[in-house]
């Protein structure tokens, strides 16, 4: 289930009272891989993230954006709904797996690279025109800027860095974590990263939950979903334990880049994304 929320004002309780299932012919089986801020179109791919399709929602026609293979997953749209950013995975000579991060402008078709060769790359998070940042294989952050990859591990190697997001303006980073919730936030200028908050908002469990030395049943829920405007920050997060259920009760929190809750939405129903429209 997705939810569109536009600016926020005010704390307020968020219902969802519709749900509407869209009739797509296909040969093979298609999910929605991102959602257009605007609301005027989706990106499909296929069961295995397999290829990268635009769905107008007004019109029903489907367009062929690439067949890579990993683009849909964590594929990425612009605030203007202008930029696709994906990834293409591809096999070396060596038998060993590699990324390219691309830009694709929608109304030229026009793609650009804006990483390549990207070895261990689990997921792409965030993305504008010249910079990205994604999740290794360590569930750690991986900052490429003008074609220079920093690898980010602000509090650690033994943290895990799962949810994090770049402003559509490139200037900010912010990222938060599971096993309680920690947020910081970082400005960048191109070239120096520098911590500008940082906040912890529940006590987490002892031990490395990324590594295995604690269970998920003592631990906090904390961070599940993240993105941001040059304005706020959107977090989906829970304060419920692991072990009280699987589908705990979510807020979806409005952040400034200071790091503070400016307002807070209470879910009624489990949330697994959403888009923020401007």
């Amino acid at each position: 289930m997705a939810c569109t929320l536009s600016m926020l004002s005010s704390a307020q309780l968020v219902e969802i009272v519709s749900t509407q299932q869209l009739s797509i012919s296909s040969d093979e089986g298609l999910k929605v891989a991102a959602f257009s801020p605007l609301g005027d179109y989706l990106l499909l791919t296929n069961d295995v993230n397999r290829g990268l399709m635009h769905y107008d929602l007004s019109t029903g026609s489907i367009t062929t954006i690439t067949d890579a293979d990993g683009a849909g997953w964590a594929a990425k749209i612009s605030p203007d709904g202008k930029q696709i950013i994906y990834r293409e995975r591809y096999m070396n000579a060596d038998h060993t797996l590699s990324n390219n991060i691309v830009n694709f402008t929608l109304n030229t078709r026009q793609r650009a690279m804006i990483a390549r060769g990207q070895r261990d790359l689990s997921k792409l998070v965030s993305a504008n025109q010249n910079s990205s940042v994604a999740i290794n294989g360590d569930l750690h952050m991986v900052l490429t800027h003008s074609g220079k990859t920093t690898i980010l591990t602000p509090n650690g190697v033994d943290e895990a860095y799962n949810w994090a997001s770049l402003s559509p303006d490139g200037t900010k980073i912010f990222h938060a974590t599971m096993n309680g919730m920690t947020m910081e936030i970082f400005d960048f200028d191109g070239t120096t990263i520098k911590q500008s908050a940082l906040r912890q908002f529940f006590k987490p469990a002892k031990g490395k939950l990324n590594q295995g030395t604690i269970s998920k049943e003592e631990s906090i829920y904390g961070a599940r979903r993240c993105c941001a405007t040059d304005k706020y920050i959107y977090l989906l997060y829970s304060d419920n334990k692991f072990g009280e259920g699987q589908n705990p009760p979510f807020y979806l929190g409005v952040f400034n880049w200071n790091g503070n809750e400016v307002c807070r939405y209470v879910l009624n129903e489990y949330m697994d994304t959403f888009v923020v429209t401007p």
